[in-house]
């Protein structure tokens, strides 16, 4: 399958920022791109000249998901269309049953690519049940808890927003994941479950704890074929040790608490 478009029919890097909810916390919106690795890196380029910037300053630009435990975290959100080689929207057509499918198969990736959508156990605990932050795969229409949201828009801009994964996630390898998602589903024609729109418990779970998101990511075999088998192993490995090494480290709460 050829992915001729992700998000546009234009390139553009127009970027424009918002004061959020948090402390310090802004939204950052990049212009639309209509290839997927140029987006990934304008992603990329924007966090490491902000932290140099800042760093000038004597100030610290921070992408972590969840900085402060009582204030909303930080997420990537990523729009996604797919359009052909004539500018047609290819999730519009056939009323629809496109999107559908699409959304069918990000849902069934996405349990299995938690430590891509959130990559330490500090984005992890983003995922708390807090307001606009999903505690499973779902989607819905214009519904902003949800992991996919479907924006209100016209045919020409029909679009999955891909809303989980932290600040802090690697926008090539959030990207990947989407587009495994978007293939797998587009291919096997499925339909979704039903959306929170009608359901507010629909949904599928998806692993919260480092270690088992790592053996459902590892032992995922649509994955492994995707992304590549040795990619897998050694991203898993890699996350597993990180979380160990974590977990080896004693807080100050643990002497407070248990000394």
């Amino acid at each position: 399958m050829t992915w001729s478009r992700l998000r546009g029919s234009k390139a553009s890097t127009t970027t424009v920022i918002t004061a959020e909810l948090g402390p310090g916390q802004f939204e950052i919106n990049f212009g639309h791109l209509d290839d997927g690795l140029r987006a990934a890196d304008w992603a990329a380029l924007f966090c490491r000249s902000s932290r140099g910037v800042a760093l000038k300053h004597n100030y610290r630009a921070s992408f972590m998901a969840k900085p402060y435990v009582q204030h909303p975290g930080s997420g990537m959100h990523v729009h996604v269309s797919l359009y052909d080689n004539d500018g047609n929207n290819l999730l519009a057509a056939n009323e629809q049953r496109p999107l559908r499918h699409a959304v069918a198969g990000c849902l069934e990736v996405l349990p299995h690519c938690m430590p891509i959508f959130a990559p330490n156990h500090n984005a992890m605990r983003r995922l708390s049940g807090t307001v606009n932050t999903a505690t499973r795969a779902s989607w819905g229409f214009e519904d902003r808890d949800a992991c996919l949201r479907v924006p209100d828009s016209d045919l020409k801009n029909l679009r999955i927003e891909h809303r989980l994964s932290g600040a802090d996630a690697n926008p090539y390898l959030v990207l990947a994941a989407i587009l495994v998602g978007l293939e797998q589903g587009l291919e096997a024609g499925q339909e979704p479950i039903t959306p929170l729109n009608e359901d507010r418990s629909s949904g599928i779970a998806f692993p919260t704890q480092m270690l088992e998101a790592v053996q459902a990511m590892q032992g995922y075999a649509p994955l492994r074929e995707s992304l590549g088998a040795e990619f897998v192993d050694v991203y898993c490995e890699n996350k597993r040790q990180d979380y160990l090494a974590f977990m080896n480290e004693i807080s100050a709460r643990e002497y407070r608490w248990f000394m």
